[in-house]
């Protein structure tokens, strides 16, 4: 490894608070967006939109469960057991050197970070909806009451929550990340 790599406490001033704001707002806009559609679908259920539906047919509705609860397990396995593997390759195509990390100008790692964290989020979102528009239908077919199972179509949202809190871009997380994942990877 190079000597000349930024300290833990460099790297806290490289990525300052200042300097991460973007990918803050970014990681939070993407939640909230999935928050507002979930808000949406409360209203409609609250308000009883699908109370006088027939309810006798919900094959499709848990068939489309089922894709959601397979979807978020294989996500779930995806970001945790290739994560790493993925953001690796990202950094090996990159091939920073010790010049990146150490000039506090450059862009170039954090709009790394930025960009696997925007994928990431990105794939929760997309299973997230696919769970929100489960539910939204369950609520206009008015099952949701008779068939609580459907409420588990939220998962895909909590589960998106928790994750974004784990990774929220702070100057510690993102210098320990630099630390623990890139500079191992940094060509001589």
């Amino acid at each position: 490894m190079h000597r000349d790599l930024p300290t833990y406490e460099e790297l806290l001033k490289i990525f300052s608070s200042e300097k991460l704001k973007p990918l803050r707002i970014i990681t939070l806009a993407l939640c909230l967006g999935v928050l507002a559609f979930f808000v949406v679908i409360m209203i409609l259920y609250y308000t009883q939109y699908g109370s006088g539906a027939d309810n006798s047919s919900t094959e499709m509705l848990e068939i489309l469960l089922m894709v959601v609860m397979v979807a978020t397990v294989t996500l779930l396995a995806i970001l945790f057991l290739a994560g790493d593997r993925i953001f690796a390759g990202m950094v090996k195509v990159r091939k920073f050197t010790a010049a990146d990390i150490s000039n506090p100008e450059s862009r170039s790692i954090l709009s790394l970070i930025t960009t696997f964290t925007i994928i990431r989020l990105a794939m929760f979102e997309g299973v997230s909806f696919f769970g929100l528009i489960t539910l939204l239908l369950s609520v206009l077919g008015g099952v949701l009451d008779t068939k609580p199972v459907f409420w588990l179509s939220i998962l895909p949202i909590l589960f998106m929550f928790f994750y974004a809190f784990i990774i929220f871009p702070t100057s510690e997380r993102v210098a320990q990340l630099v630390q623990d994942k890139i500079y191992p990877l940094i060509e001589e």
